[in-house]
């Protein structure tokens, strides 16, 4: 077990919570719990340590005198360490033990895990984010631009732009992060991220539509001209390249899997407020949706003389976003609005465009809003390991004309709408969030 102090920590770490924090990490039933602004609740004292994982924190001695005690719900915990914290660190790896979750003691913790990780002696400020945001202005971008944002606001990333010189100093010791839409823009700026690299940073490369990775990297002159240049080669390019769906993985030769991670998609949590009860949107249809669905629900729903509400996109087609920023809060804030939200596994929809079946930045992003989701689970085998909780997707009829009577009646059910929004807001915040798929990275590479 390892025990930690605060000393063990430069002071911009210690979040600035009291002041007071002193040698000792404070555990439950300490003085520093008298303080209500910065605990909830303080049950019996107890040592805390790191458990075996290192993403769990345990704190010893739950509930009051001492009695054994229930964790505290995920959902709480994550809210009350979101409202207090304000360094650099995240949290993951939250679930149930015998004792309580204690967001002090394992903020901490994660940060000496980081800072103390085998990736070389990293540490959070040697970060570069290569990011294209000016350059591709699709809707699709916005998740990247938020993942970005992740890197820079939790991680301490420094945010440059490829046509913009390269960053002044060593960089011998950083990590370059590119995040991108498709992996032909690898190519695009391949030449900044090479530079990068001869200077000795790590390149780490992110594809969001990792299905186009076979239309980029096993091009017949491609081919050809990586037999020949190694720039033209995956390892040519960057030094790992993550992608959210292991079906992506056969698409690669032997050689260039050895550089290849699996990282699914995330999303970030606190943009949105998943546990809000005001929902005036009955379903919120934004993306892709299966043909005939959308008509029938705009009629049932969208008429001046029926109640409820329908918001889609199938009537729209959206080229360029001026501003991330200003598009999604609106996204976030009329996904919050929303009781139901259709998700539909492209692969079963619109198999045209999609090779293999995914699970999609649509389930998290709903899901994260607090939405109850209904439609066609995705049939990959990830579906279980991401999605596998109970009534994360609810099967709708394939008939459009039922599946309408399917999302009136459920949107009626308001107490089971209300247990499934707590757990699919808690599942999102304590799994799936970018802080915590960030942080697996770091032990990745």
């Amino acid at each position: 077990m390892t025990r930690l102090k605060c000393q063990d920590f430069p002071p911009e770490e210690r979040m600035g919570l009291t002041g007071k924090l002193g040698n000792e990490i404070p555990y439950p039933g300490s003085e520093l719990c008298q303080n209500p602004d910065l605990f909830r609740a303080c049950p019996a004292p107890g040592p805390a340590y790191l458990d075996e994982s290192p993403e769990l924190i345990i704190a010893e001695g739950a509930g009051s005198k001492g009695d054994p005690g229930r964790a505290a719900p995920a959902r709480k915990a994550v809210g009350a360490l979101t409202a207090y914290h304000t360094g650099p660190v995240g949290i993951s790896g939250w679930k149930d033990c015998p004792g309580p979750l204690w967001r002090i003691q394992y903020a901490l913790a994660r940060i000496a895990n980081l800072s103390q990780s085998s990736n070389g002696g990293l540490k959070l400020k040697d970060i570069i984010v290569v990011s294209e945001r000016n350059f591709e202005r699709s809707p699709a971008m916005c998740c990247v631009v938020e993942m970005e944002d992740v890197l820079v606001r939790a991680f301490g990333g420094r945010l440059v732009l490829p046509n913009e010189p390269l960053p002044k100093g060593d960089v011998s010791r950083s990590v370059a992060f590119f995040c991108a839409i498709k992996a032909s823009r690898l190519g695009v700026h391949r030449k900044y991220l090479n530079e990068l690299r001869a200077r000795g940073a790590t390149v780490v490369c992110y594809i969001f539509d990792a299905w186009t990775v076979p239309d980029f990297f096993n091009d017949r002159s491609r081919r050809l001209k990586s037999a020949l240049l190694r720039q033209f080669s995956l390892a040519g390019v960057c030094d790992h390249l993550v992608i959210p769906f292991r079906d992506s993985i056969d698409s690669f030769s032997p050689d260039d899997r050895k550089l290849v991670l699996h990282l699914p998609l995330g999303v970030d949590s606190s943009l949105v407020n998943g546990m809000n009860a005001e929902r005036p949107i009955t379903a919120l249809a934004y993306g892709r949706q299966p043909e005939g669905l959308t008509a029938a629900l705009s009629v049932a729903l969208n008429a001046p003389n029926r109640d409820g509400l329908l918001y889609h996109t199938d009537h729209m087609e959206i080229r360029s976003i001026l501003d991330f920023h200003a598009h999604r809060r609106q996204f976030w804030k009329i996904a919050q609005n929303s009781e139901i939200a259709l998700a539909y596994d492209p692969w079963t929809s619109h198999q045209a465009r999609f090779p293999f079946s995914i699970v999609g930045q649509r389930w998290l992003e709903s899901l994260a809003a607090g939405c109850v989701v209904v439609g066609k689970r995705p049939l990959t085998p990830e579906a279980d390991e991401i999605i596998g909780w109970q009534d994360a997707t609810i099967q709708a009829p394939d008939d459009p004309k039922e599946a309408v009577e399917f999302i009136l009646a459920l949107s009626r059910d308001r107490a089971r709408l209300r247990d499934i929004r707590e757990r699919n807001v808690d599942q999102i915040t304590s799994r799936h969030d970018w802080k915590h798929r960030i942080e697996q990275l770091f032990r990745m590479i």
